[in-house]
């Protein structure tokens, strides 16, 4: 809870900082390619990520835009392993504080939208296949920093989401994420950007 109220603070702190207000960014478009990856309970759950996007910023510190991606994970029970395919389409908008010339603070607002497939293998053979669409409202705060006047590294952190969850043959699930790393694209992730 610490580390959340302290990154909110900061966001607050630098909120009337602009990013590069004299030169401004209106205009001009980038492409990124974030990749994510993340593993717990000693490596028996994986989850992995690739994410590239393109978008355009339509005023000195506001981007909208959108990518494509796809997600996988793996999760070993000991008596069973579950892998998960998902395709994700995602629209999104940032909005970006500068604390210097390279290095900014942005906050995300995205919509991704997930088509899955999750495949469960027990141990003792045979396997079983679950179709399902997702859909949610991500909030993610992240860092930017700018190597060059083009170029640019970002990690990006999942704090708050919302998300309905529909299988093939079955009823929707909802549920609501509030913290580091949450979300329905849950894990920190790390990008390249290219601004021209």
């Amino acid at each position: 809870m610490k580390k959340i109220f302290l990154l909110v603070a900061t966001v607050f702190a630098f909120s009337n900082a602009n990013a590069q207000e004299n030169e401004g960014f209106k205009g001009k478009w980038f492409l990124m390619g974030q990749a994510g990856y993340g593993t717990s309970n000693d490596g028996d759950t994986q989850n992995y990520s690739i994410l590239p996007a393109v978008g355009n910023f339509i005023s000195p510190t506001v981007a909208v835009g959108g990518a494509v991606g796809y997600v996988g994970g793996k999760n070993e029970t000991g008596v069973s392993t579950i892998k998960t395919n998902q395709f994700i389409v995602q629209p999104l908008v940032r909005k970006y504080w500068g604390i210097n010339d390279k290095l900014f603070i942005f906050g995300q607002a995205a919509v991704p939208l997930v088509f899955g497939k999750d495949t469960y293998e027990p141990l003792t053979g045979g396997k079983d296949e679950s179709k399902y669409t997702a859909y949610g409202i991500e909030i993610a705060p992240g860092l930017d920093y700018f190597l060059s006047s083009h170029w640019s590294i970002e990690t990006t952190f999942g704090l708050a989401s919302w998300s309905s969850v529909k299988p093939k043959d079955g009823d929707a699930s909802n549920d609501f994420n509030f913290g580091l790393n949450s979300g329905l694209l849950s894990g920190v992730k790390i990008g390249v950007k290219y601004i021209f």
